[in-house]
């Protein structure tokens, strides 16, 4: 390291050899300041000298000194997070703590723009490989120039507010939450910054697990409009359906599916009726589920319910049941509360028809002439279902009286009087569950026939008026167009013509 002339300097005795200045550059590469704390000077005589000599001296030929690492060196990384409101599949707020160790080495720096703390999501425990939803930097600008004074200290880098997709974390491929902490790209000033391993930053990685349970609660379905009719293909609905989360909020793709069908049972339970398996459309599959206690709104949904082959007896309710779609974007599980029960709601529906559930009837005689229509007089109630809706006007029944070969009314007719009501009958109200009773009806009726002849049946019907007023649907719980009942009578005996 001394130039040829410095090599070439004599030394009397008593003398100080002076060698002032010596310029050298030491090079450090793959060397740090923990392996190299002092610089060493020895002195020898040349191999190469001219004069045979040796050196001594009773405080050695060799003196170190300390040297300045003019670095600043980190230690490790210790942090924690705090989630704040988080919906699964978005980013949401997050709150890291970390707090970075430095070594006794290096020096101070004091400055703005000095340091960068990163969040990143990954497959492997060291942060090594694809990195997820990486934030490079997270720290605020009071954080960013944090002064490092005393070395060996501790940078405290707390309530560091960001936003993260903490809930793939644990629940995809992704399974560990890692934090990067490095020099920032542009210090001022400029500095040296090094690990004591080595690398170039500090990574430190958390295992997290899957938190998919989205608690909702109890799924409210609102009728807005609609009825039904008995065997009517057409019934159009509206529907309102709302949902509220309880903790956690979901967002993407495809995520719900909303059936539809109809039931005897305010809870939804027994034979499904008609069931559409999805009655939401994209936009509607697609809305956010908020977190906390906020309400997803589906909006309205137009839906039409066939009723072919139902009746109003069968489908009393309109429900709908709520489930994750499986086609859905992110993985979650919905947890209703207070139990599962909780996914299904059910509305009660305006049956449009009139129902008749049993006639029943009396039939009284003056007189008797066999061979000829004779006066009787029909004492007749009808007992309404409870179902469909109520009726009233001025032109709603008819009561039809014959004779039959059959138990049942059915085949041929006799001595068929068509209607026996009067004007207060024909316009007689009804309502669910109630029972009619006509005014007493006569009428002229070959009485004398029944019994005595093929004839044994004396029969009445109740069904609806042709062309009412007002128009009305008309059923009988049985499936019947109209109620029959007839009754056996045995031969009279009366005066003959």
């Amino acid at each position: 390291m001394l130039s040829n002339l410095q090599q070439d300097t004599g030394m009397a005795a008593h003398d100080t050899l002076n060698f002032v200045p010596i310029n050298l550059n030491f090079d450090m590469e793959e060397l740090g300041c923990s392996e190299v704390k002092y610089i060493c000077l020895e002195l020898q005589r040349d191999p190469s000298s001219s004069v045979i000599f040796s050196l001594e001296s009773e405080g050695g030929l060799t003196r170190c000194m300390e040297l300045r690492c003019e670095g600043v060196y980190a230690k490790s990384i210790s942090w924690t997070y705090e989630p704040g409101s988080v919906t699964l599949g978005q980013e949401s707020p997050l709150v890291v703590n970390a707090m970075v160790e430095m070594t006794d080495m290096g020096g101070p720096v004091t400055g703005s723009s000095l340091w960068q703390l990163g969040l990143f999501g990954s497959k492997s425990p060291t942060g090594n490989g694809r990195r997820f939803n990486a934030k490079r930097q997270i720290l605020s600008r009071s954080q960013e120039g944090l002064d490092y004074t005393k070395l060996g200290s501790t940078l405290d880098f707390s309530d560091t507010g960001t936003i993260f997709d903490i809930g793939a974390i644990g629940c995809t491929e992704y399974t560990h939450l890692c934090v990067e902490f490095e020099q920032s790209q542009s210090p001022r000033p400029n500095f040296f910054f090094f690990t004591e391993d080595g690398s170039s930053s500090l990574v430190n990685c958390q295992e997290k697990s899957c938190t998919s349970n989205v608690g909702v609660k109890p799924l409210n379905t609102n009728l807005r409009r609609g009825s039904i009719v008995d065997n009517r293909p057409i019934n159009p609905i509206r529907l309102d359906p709302t949902i509220s989360s309880i903790d956690l909020g979901v967002a993407g793709t495809d995520l719900w599916q909303l059936s539809a069908y109809g039931s005897n049972n305010d809870d939804g339970a027994g034979p499904r009726y008609a069931e559409q398996s999805q009655i939401l459309n994209q936009r509607q599959t697609d809305k956010v589920l908020p977190p906390d206690g906020d309400e997803l709104d589906f909006g309205p949904i137009e839906m039409n319910f066939d009723m072919t082959g139902l009746g109003c007896a069968d489908v009393k309710f309109i429900c709908t049941t709520l489930s994750r779609d499986p086609r859905a974007s992110v993985e979650f599980t919905l947890d209703p509360q207070p139990d599962q029960s909780a996914l299904t709601s059910c509305q009660p529906l305006v049956c449009e028809g009139v129902y008749a559930e049993n006639l029943d009837w009396k039939l009284d005689t003056t007189e008797v002439v066999l061979g000829q229509k004779s006066p009787v007089i029909i004492h007749a109630n009808v007992t309404m279902a409870d179902l469909g809706s109520e009726i009233s006007g001025q032109k709603l029944w008819k009561v039809s009286l014959f004779g039959s070969q059959d138990p049942n009314g059915e085949g041929d007719r006799f001595s068929e009087s068509e209607q026996i009501l009067n004007q207060e009958g024909v316009g007689q109200p009804a309502q669910p569950g109630s029972t009619m009773t006509f005014p007493d009806s006569p009428t002229l009726f070959n009485v004398g026939a029944i019994g005595c002849t093929n004839w044994r049946y004396a029969c009445l019907e109740f069904g609806q008026i042709n062309s009412p007023k007002p128009s009305f649907h008309f059923f009988t719980v049985g499936g019947e167009p109209t109620l029959i009942k007839c009754q056996k009578r045995p031969c009279s005996s009366g005066k003959k013509t």
